[in-house]
């Protein structure tokens, strides 16, 4: 295996395609519906759609940081928001529950561009958000403490 990398082939699943609705709350209702669903790692391949209000990190300069970095404090930015886009990678947490890192590039009313990582709550649906997403087989993808980086990171292995 190559020392700079972690990775394991996988098999393409099923692919899922929903739409979230006015009022939920992007990342736990899409959560939720891999958990539903059986997705238990896989993609997040697109998210297009519009925000009430996006609620995000970015990472920032932390010279006492283990890799020299942190992520901010959740920045919330009021909508209303389009979410340009957005994707991410479907997991699971060392207990057994489904996992999502998302991010997503969103533009406010003037036009300014913003994005990062999507908080676990915040981000609002305003009038629909589409998702598409693909499941993967014979992978195993666990979300855990890494202590080179100081942060959570999923970690492939053969299912």
């Amino acid at each position: 295996m190559n020392a700079e990398l972690s990775g394991v082939p996988a098999r393409s699943g099923r692919l899922l395609v929903a739409r979230l609705l006015p009022g939920a709350d992007l990342v736990p209702a899409l959560t939720a519906f891999c958990a539903e669903t059986g997705v238990r790692a896989g993609a997040v391949l697109t998210l297009v759609g519009s925000l009430r209000q996006a609620t995000y990190l970015y990472v920032v300069a932390a010279p006492d940081g283990p890799n020299g970095m942190a992520y901010t404090d959740p920045t919330v930015l009021p909508g209303p928001v389009e979410l340009i886009t957005g994707q991410g990678t479907i997991g699971c947490s060392e207990t057994g529950g489904v996992v999502l890192h998302l991010h997503g590039a969103f533009c406010d009313s003037s036009r300014q561009v913003h994005g990062g990582h999507l908080a676990p709550a915040g981000n609002i649906v305003a009038a629909t958000v589409e998702a598409v997403i693909l499941e993967a087989q014979g992978l195993s993808l666990t979300r855990r403490y890494d202590t080179e980086t100081g942060f959570p990171l999923f970690f492939p292995a053969r299912a």
